[in-house]
Protein backbone atom coordinates (compact mmCIF):
# COMPACT_ATOMS: atom_id res chain seq x y z
CA UNK A 1 0.00 0.00 0.00
CA UNK A 2 0.89 3.26 -0.59
CA UNK A 3 1.63 6.03 2.03
CA UNK A 4 -1.43 7.83 0.99
CA UNK A 5 -3.83 4.96 0.96
CA UNK A 6 -2.15 4.26 4.99
CA UNK A 7 -2.55 7.86 5.72
CA UNK A 8 -6.39 7.96 4.61
CA UNK A 9 -6.89 4.41 6.59
CA UNK A 10 -5.42 5.60 9.97
CA UNK A 11 -6.82 9.57 9.52
CA UNK A 12 -10.45 9.30 8.03
CA UNK A 13 -12.34 10.08 11.16
CA UNK A 14 -10.13 13.46 10.90
CA UNK A 15 -10.40 14.22 7.38
CA UNK A 16 -13.94 13.65 7.29
CA UNK A 17 -14.57 16.09 10.23
CA UNK A 18 -12.40 18.42 8.32
CA UNK A 19 -13.81 17.89 4.87
CA UNK A 20 -17.58 18.76 6.87
CA UNK A 21 -16.11 22.05 8.34
CA UNK A 22 -15.00 22.88 5.02
CA UNK A 23 -18.11 22.68 3.14
CA UNK A 24 -20.61 24.36 6.47
CA UNK A 25 -18.21 27.61 5.82
CA UNK A 26 -18.31 27.72 2.45
CA UNK A 27 -21.09 29.95 0.76
CA UNK A 28 -24.22 29.31 -0.86
CA UNK A 29 -22.54 30.05 -4.17
CA UNK A 30 -19.75 28.27 -3.67
CA UNK A 31 -21.54 25.00 -2.56
CA UNK A 32 -23.23 25.61 -5.99
CA UNK A 33 -20.04 25.69 -7.45
CA UNK A 34 -18.78 22.86 -6.42
CA UNK A 35 -21.79 20.81 -6.59
CA UNK A 36 -21.99 21.65 -10.29
CA UNK A 37 -18.00 20.98 -11.08
CA UNK A 38 -18.97 17.06 -9.35
CA UNK A 39 -21.70 16.54 -12.08
CA UNK A 40 -19.82 17.82 -14.72
CA UNK A 41 -16.86 15.60 -13.87
CA UNK A 42 -19.38 12.80 -14.01
CA UNK A 43 -20.83 13.45 -17.07
CA UNK A 44 -17.30 13.87 -18.82
CA UNK A 45 -16.04 10.41 -17.58
CA UNK A 46 -15.19 7.68 -19.85
CA UNK A 47 -17.05 4.45 -19.79
CA UNK A 48 -14.26 2.74 -17.89
CA UNK A 49 -13.77 5.29 -15.13
CA UNK A 50 -17.69 5.08 -14.58
CA UNK A 51 -18.02 1.59 -13.80
CA UNK A 52 -14.64 1.67 -11.82
CA UNK A 53 -16.78 4.64 -10.24
CA UNK A 54 -19.81 2.60 -9.95
CA UNK A 55 -18.31 -0.58 -8.54
CA UNK A 56 -16.21 1.41 -5.37
CA UNK A 57 -19.77 2.89 -4.58
CA UNK A 58 -21.07 -0.48 -4.63
CA UNK A 59 -18.46 -1.91 -2.28
CA UNK A 60 -18.94 0.73 0.49
CA UNK A 61 -22.68 0.26 -0.29
CA UNK A 62 -22.51 -3.31 0.44
CA UNK A 63 -20.04 -3.07 3.52
CA UNK A 64 -21.77 -0.42 5.30
CA UNK A 65 -25.43 -2.29 5.02
CA UNK A 66 -25.02 -4.07 8.26
CA UNK A 67 -24.63 -1.10 10.12
CA UNK A 68 -27.27 0.65 8.66
CA UNK A 69 -30.12 -2.15 9.27
CA UNK A 70 -28.79 -2.15 12.67
CA UNK A 71 -29.36 1.41 13.09
CA UNK A 72 -32.83 1.67 11.26
CA UNK A 73 -34.13 -1.43 13.86
CA UNK A 74 -32.78 0.53 16.70
CA UNK A 75 -34.54 3.58 15.44
CA UNK A 76 -37.77 1.76 14.51
CA UNK A 77 -37.70 0.38 18.05
CA UNK A 78 -36.92 3.52 19.69
CA UNK A 79 -40.01 4.84 18.01
CA UNK A 80 -42.46 2.37 18.47
CA UNK A 81 -41.28 2.86 21.81
CA UNK A 82 -42.12 6.22 22.25
CA UNK A 83 -45.67 6.52 20.89
CA UNK A 84 -46.09 3.87 23.05
CA UNK A 85 -45.48 5.98 26.10
CA UNK A 86 -47.43 8.94 24.52
CA UNK A 87 -50.30 6.51 24.14
CA UNK A 88 -50.16 5.43 27.80
CA UNK A 89 -49.70 8.96 29.18
CA UNK A 90 -52.97 9.91 26.77
CA UNK A 91 -55.17 7.14 27.97
CA UNK A 92 -54.30 8.22 31.98
CA UNK A 93 -55.01 11.92 30.60
CA UNK A 94 -58.72 10.67 29.17
CA UNK A 95 -58.96 8.34 32.36
CA UNK A 96 -58.18 11.75 34.93
CA UNK A 97 -61.18 13.15 33.20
Amino acid sequence: MTYWTEYYKKNAEKIKERQKNRYENLSQEQKKELLEKGKMKRKTEAKEEREIRLSKQKERYLKNRDARLEYQKRYNQNKKNYTKQLEEKLKSLENRS
